[in-house]
């Protein structure tokens, strides 16, 4: 359709202010609720008409987020006029317009015609941005001001089609040279007047060649509107597909037999999307949209758990053509770290958390330098980069305290504290404690990697009945953890081995326990203040000492010793020592002696079985003597424990 003249538009602001929702709006007249956020820069057009004359509109919609700055930046240069929204309902996306402001004037041309946008005004019970601080601020920087709603479309309209009539003005005015393409302006075929004959200058003037440029720019961001469009398209079904992902796996649903099944259905369908863009893909050659292209091929790579060579490469060149995008460095950080690659995925973290505060770089941050922690021979740098790892999940918790998988983090990272730096029960309380927190958000009650680590937490602090039970939540959520079923399978059968030999008083000849009980009342000791299990209470018993005669030995399981002790009352119990070496052994007969014992009575009732079982936890062996000598010093060992990472 002919036209007198093209009007290039930047829609600029924060990120959720609507801007996508306003272009929508102005362009097919209708509103999108749920609207995916702009990746890089998006495109729209319509033809209005001003003073008679058929005004053509081209309007590039910008992605909010700081991370796609620089390529907001680059297309502020020939842009007539720029509509730059905040949302009312947001006091912050007020508060960040002179930077936007800036922004927008260090890049383009002085003359060029701001509009200041409040979006949303249909929520006004939420106003938290007063119209006269909009006006006010409207005034003192030189902008043209209206609310609008791109929900209810008011003051839409007049908002794009006010900004094109100023600019006409300014070109009726002289301000604006519609022959420069700097100006954001073209002269259309129809020319400047209505029904007339064009004013192009004769092709055959030295003013041919700017004209050229002009059209070589125009084709140019045309091409590039159409690659972004393309490029937004492969965006969807990418998210498309990880959400498939997500209803395949999701708890309770109708699913094939196995996950293996449902992750041969994903793939299926990712060979499907990729198909359709082969040949696409050496088209694209705008440098912004191939990073953000290979960004999203590298992320439909990665959905799978295992690695993916791929998803490496495509994420790295993404990084190459934009190194300051955050969602690509963590998204490539996630790749190398499926990989066992952690020293590289921490670089890709901290190299994205120096960009931006972000709750998902800061997990995967926490998680990676636990993993790095592990592998420290160092004592003092492993609690160094322990410490390190809570401080990054606390500051993604800060971020959004209402996140469930920001808490898990943090519970993890508390467990790991425990047991590598400082075995006191202050720090499992707190891992408890964020555990709980992040069980409160929806989608991480969901989460059956959550239950089996607070399962596993809960079995070191001998709280065997909820560790069951975290160990069937895990398992109703997703059938095929086989680290839940045999954690939970081993704990049932420790409780019932443990119950039978306390009850059965160790299991050996009742000649050979008299016998031991004998030698144990005969053994001289040194210490006065030598208590029976009948007179401890629960909890930590100070200035006292149990003592009594090993009668059975469960060995070390996950570098904890558990043998069963009988006192001088012939009564038995279980005793329970952490920080053990492998090697480390009691045998029958022996003497421990406990000072300060933590007396447990654990009831625990689990379907149709019912457990009652004395204990006392050990969580040093140096509160230990064995036949009357202290517990080995080489005998000490911090326990691996297998706490669930996902990447």
């Amino acid at each position: 359709m002919a036209y007198a003249y093209l009007f290039k538009y930047i829609i600029i602001g924060d990120t959720g202010v609507g801007k996508s929702c306003l272009l929508l709006q102005f362009t097919d007249k209708r509103f999108q609720p749920v609207h995916d956020l702009t990746i890089g820069v998006e495109f729209g057009a319509r033809m209005i008409t001003i003073d008679g004359k058929q005004i053509k509109l081209q309007i590039w919609d910008t992605a909010g987020q700081e991370s796609f700055r620089s390529i907001t930046r680059s297309y502020y240069r020939g842009a007539a006029g720029a509509l730059l929204v905040y949302d009312i309902t947001q006091r912050h996306t007020f508060n960040h317009l002179t930077s936007w402001l800036e922004d927008a004037r260090q890049h383009s041309t002085s003359n060029m015609v701001i509009m200041l946008i409040g979006n949303k005004c249909d929520l006004f019970a939420r106003r938290e941005v007063q119209k006269e601080e909009g006006e006010a601020f409207a005034r003192e920087h030189g902008l043209i001001f209206m609310e609008t709603s791109a929900k209810t479309a008011a003051n839409v309209e007049e908002a794009f089609i006010n900004t094109a009539r100023e600019i006409y003005t300014k070109i009726q005015e002289g301000v604006f040279d519609p022959t420069n393409e700097v100006t954001g302006i073209k002269i259309g075929p129809q020319g400047p007047n209505s029904g007339g004959p064009s004013t192009r200058p004769n092709p055959k003037t030295a003013d041919r060649e700017v004209f050229i440029m002009t059209d070589l720019v125009d084709e140019v961001q045309l091409r590039t509107a159409e690659e972004a469009k393309t490029v937004s398209a492969f965006k969807s079904d990418v998210e498309n597909l990880y959400q498939y992902r997500d209803e395949l796996f999701k708890p309770n649903a109708k699913l094939p037999e196995s996950s293996k099944n449902r992750y041969k259905l994903i793939r299926t369908r990712l060979d499907q999307i990729l198909s359709n863009y082969n040949e696409i893909e050496e088209q694209i050659r705008d440098p912004c949209q191939r990073a953000l292209f290979s960004y999203w091929k590298g992320r439909a790579f990665n959905i799978f758990p295992e690695y993916d060579k791929r998803a490496t490469d495509y994420l790295s060149k993404a990084a190459l053509l934009q190194p300051s995008n955050v969602l690509t460095l963590n998204e490539l950080g996630e790749s190398y770290a499926k990989n066992g690659e952690f020293e590289m995925a921490a670089n890709c973290f901290r190299n994205a958390n120096s960009k931006e505060k972000n709750r998902f770089v800061l997990r995967n941050l926490s998680i990676v330098t636990r993993q790095l922690a592990s592998k420290v021979t160092d004592r003092t740098e492993r609690n160094r980069m322990i410490e390190e790892s809570i401080q990054y999940a606390k500051q993604a918790v800060e971020l959004d305290v209402k996140d469930g998988a920001s808490w898990y983090t943090l519970a993890n990272s508390y467990v790991c504290f425990y047991f590598m730096v400082e075995n006191h029960p202050k720090n499992l309380k707190q891992a408890f404690s964020a555990y709980n927190l992040a069980l409160k958000d929806a989608k991480s009650e969901n989460d059956g990697d959550l239950h089996y680590s607070r399962g596993v937490a809960l079995q070191y602090h001998e709280d065997y009945a909820e560790a069951l039970a975290s160990y069937e939540c895990a398992l109703e959520l997703d059938s095929e953890n086989e680290d839940a079923r045999n954690n939970q399978d081993q704990l049932l059968s420790y409780l019932r081995t443990i119950a039978d030999l306390i009850a059965c008083k160790g299991r050996i000849k009742p000649k050979k326990f008299k016998t031991l009980i004998s030698v144990l009342n005969e053994a001289p000791t040194l210490n006065n203040n030598i208590v029976p299990l009948e007179f401890l209470h629960t909890g930590e018993n100070e200035n006292v000492t149990y003592r009594g005669t090993v009668v059975a030995s469960l060995g070390v399981q996950d570098v904890k010793l558990m043998f069963i002790l009988a006192d001088t009352e012939e009564r038995c119990v279980l005793v329970t020592v952490y920080y053990i070496d492998i090697s480390t052994s009691v045998s029958l007969g022996d003497i421990i002696e406990i000072a300060k014992p933590v007396y447990r009575l654990m009831n625990i009732e689990w379907r149709k079985e019912k457990f009652s079982i004395s204990s006392l936890r050990v969580d040093s062996p140096k509160n230990l003597k064995i036949n009357g000598k202290d517990w080995p010093m080489n005998t000490y060992a911090p326990p691996a424990i297998s706490l669930k990472v996902k990447f």
